[in-house]
């Protein structure tokens, strides 16, 4: 199965226009020094309009979650001095974004470890780190250190063990890699081992070759968790070009057939490809631009690599230059705000299997989850099939769960995501009324996924009727939304009639204050929600039933994020 790639290939999500002025953050418990951490306007140019990083739903194992560990967990960071500039607190801010989520963090700089291995980090040395014959002394040294060399808080006592997630990443004069960008990988020998930058034999094919060979160590390692970080771009577009294809084939296509989900790419190269407006500002929570980042859907989480965002002459160059190619500040801020949230989401799938909506899966979803017919009526639902995997078999569609009698159409019953397929449940004249729980099953051989739908059947002449007030909610997570739902009977009908609702979220739980209710009677149902309910609109059905009788009544769930947006980053440090 292949390992995190982007769900979707692009995801705007627009938000009410809010101008966030200031979100402060405060680090405490440390111990060392706490840092008052705020994220300011002058940090962001214009109004964030795509929701970033929204919490997951906590107890969907299969979900993909942005939120931070729950346990301590330890990190070594291989870099030099773009990345010194990256973590200190002074500049990118990530070390402290990285404590406030729960990472004990080291790194490794010039002249660290034996053999001052920590002075060699171009692609060709990678060979030597994790397949030379010292690699084993380098390695060893590496998941035990505690080192730190740049200015960063660690707001936690070490808790002890070998660090568990390594990143690595190149400066930026690995940018300027030679060949051409369709070139495949080096296979067998490679002149590029053990070598730097300037090496004439610093070639695409090569720089491939070199990744290939360090993933079959990261493959005998899964008690680790690997990510990658694209080295920076360069302001010289001279091999631009080349360095974009590279970086593109390490996010799309090198853990293609990769079976574990130990191995993340973080393309830091394409998140300083695009500002907003100049160096010192950055398109941070913008729709447009370059980004790699969490986003939100209305319904799941996923991964947004954004890669055709720049409109000028010059889309693969360094757009946060300070005099030479170490990025800015408002640069590394902004890669800061979007590589934490896709960190903790690789490792949550890592650690704990909630990998849903990354690389290598397939994802059913229906539109609407719940219809209402009469009996002989047909239900009719449109399955939007995504995936993450690039290219991978048609899959196959079946439903369980329709009622007896009825006849199954999908237009069409197989296909290849991206896609759309027109669901028919045809129900017979003589289908009692119910509630019919049905699921979807897509299959696509060794992928898979389900949906889960409803279908109401109920008479066309009831002898009770609804009134619903309101019909229409909007609330925020841990809010609470009510309605008054009053029963009358047709033609001298009494039975008491007993009320559910169907097709709630996860996350929201129903509550009547009367149930079942006699005709002539009302009941009041509120709805709580949860602080991980996920937004978007939702159509729901207020059921009752009386005997065989049913009537069902639609509302519109509306929920909303608060002002408050989710940002577990640092965008602007004051001493």
């Amino acid at each position: 199965m292949k390992t995190f790639r982007n769900m979707w290939r692009r995801l705007d999500v627009v938000l009410c226009a809010v101008l966030l002025l200031t979100i402060v953050v405060t680090v405490v418990a440390s111990s060392e020094p706490a840092l008052a951490i705020a994220i300011t306007s002058a940090d962001r140019a214009g109004a964030p309009d795509e929701q970033l990083a929204a919490p997951a739903s906590p107890g969907v194992t299969a979900s993909l979650n942005p939120d931070p560990p729950a346990e301590v967990v330890k990190l070594v960071f291989i870099h030099h001095s773009s990345g010194d500039n990256w973590l200190s607190d002074g500049n990118g801010g990530l070390g402290a974004a990285l404590g406030q989520n729960n990472y004990y963090v080291s790194d490794t700089y010039y002249g660290w470890g034996p053999d001052n291995i920590g002075s060699y980090t171009d692609i060709g040395n990678w060979w030597s780190w994790f397949r030379g014959s010292k690699s084993s002394t380098y390695l060893s040294a590496l998941y035990g250190t505690t080192n730190r060399y740049s200015s960063y808080t660690r707001p936690m006592a070490d808790p002890g063990g070998e660090n568990e997630v390594v990143m690595l990443k190149s400066c930026y004069p690995n940018s300027d890699l030679k060949g051409n960008p369709g070139d495949p990988p080096t296979t067998g020998d490679n002149p590029l081992r053990g070598q730097d930058s300037g090496s004439p034999d610093h070639t695409i094919g090569n720089a491939k070759g070199i990744y290939n060979d360090i993933l079959e160590y990261f493959g005998t390692r899964q008690d680790k968790l690997f990510v990658v970080i694209t080295a920076p771009p360069r302001q010289d577009a001279t091999y631009a070009a080349n360095a974009r294809a590279f970086n593109n084939w390490l996010v799309n296509d090198w853990l293609d057939g990769y079976p574990y989900h130990n191995v993340a790419v973080f393309d830091f190269y394409n998140v300083l490809t695009t500002n907003g407006g100049d160096p010192n500002t950055n398109d941070y929570g913008w729709s447009t631009g370059n980004h790699h980042r969490v986003v939100t859907s209305t319904m799941s989480v996923s991964i947004d690599h954004i890669t055709d965002g720049d409109d000028d002459a010059s889309p693969n160059v360094l757009e946060y230059p300070t005099g030479d190619d170490h990025p800015s500040a408002a640069g590394n801020r902004k890669a800061t705000g979007e590589f934490v949230p896709v960190l903790n989401a690789y490792y949550n799938c890592w650690k704990h299997g909630q990998c849903s909506g990354l690389t290598g899966w397939i994802s059913v979803q229906a539109d609407p989850v719940v219809t209402s017919v009469n009996p002989g009526g047909t239900g009719v639902y449109t399955l939007s099939l995504t995936t993450g995997a690039g290219s991978v078999p048609p899959v196959s569609l079946a439903l369980q769960g329709a009622p007896d009698g009825a006849t199954v159409t999908f237009d069409p019953d197989s296909l290849a995501p991206p896609g759309v397929s027109r669901l028919q449940v045809a129900t017979d004249p003589s289908t009692g009324d119910g509630i019919y729980p049905m699921t979807v099953i897509g299959d696509a051989g060794v992928l898979s996924d389900t949906a889960t739908l409803d279908l109401i059947v109920a008479s066309a002449a009831p002898s009770f009727a609804f009134d619903v007030s309101p019909s229409a909610w909007v609330a925020a997570p841990g809010q609470t939304a009510s309605c008054t739902v009053s029963v009358t009977g047709i033609g001298g009908f009494s039975q008491p009639v007993d009320l559910t609702v169907v097709g709630l979220p996860a996350g929201v739980v129903p509550a009547w204050t009367v149930d079942p209710v006699l005709p002539g009677g009302s009941s009041m149902l509120t709805l709580s929600l949860s602080e991980s309910a996920p937004y978007g609109g939702y159509g729901v059905y207020v059921v009752g039933t009386a005997g065989t009788l049913v009537v069902a009544s639609e509302l519109w769930l509306s929920i909303e994020y608060p002002f408050k947006t989710y940002l577990p980053v640092v965008l602007r440090v004051y001493p």
